[in-house]
């Protein structure tokens, strides 16, 4: 668990530095899901596919399809430096927007 955020799992908040062995399942399973530069974790593919909404954290980097694709309606992205503030950033994102977020 990122000290960052340890001890938040009671608020649904559940971030790890090491691969899972239920990665997909818990991706199903979640609304947002961090795409993080290095180590295979910057893959945007597998959340949109599995209807988790993207949370890119990955200044100056374009994911594929970013420039092409209406981006802002799938996958949301925050700079490195509001990273302490994702988790009141995700709960602004009205319920409608969410939903919205997932079909696209």
């Amino acid at each position: 668990m990122h000290t960052l955020f340890r001890g938040r799992e009671a608020e649904g908040i559940v971030v790890s530095d090491k691969h899972s062995s239920g990665y997909l399942d818990e991706m199903l399973r979640s609304v947002f899901c961090g795409v993080f530069p290095g180590n295979g974790w910057g893959h945007i593919e597998t959340p949109v596919l599995l209807g988790c909404i993207p949370v890119v954290v990955q200044d100056e980097i374009l994911t594929p399809w970013e420039d092409v694709l209406n981006f802002s309606a799938y996958a949301v992205r925050i700079p490195r430096r509001r990273l302490h503030a994702l988790p009141e950033i995700l709960r602004a994102i009205p319920p409608a927007q969410v939903e919205a977020m997932q079909a696209a």
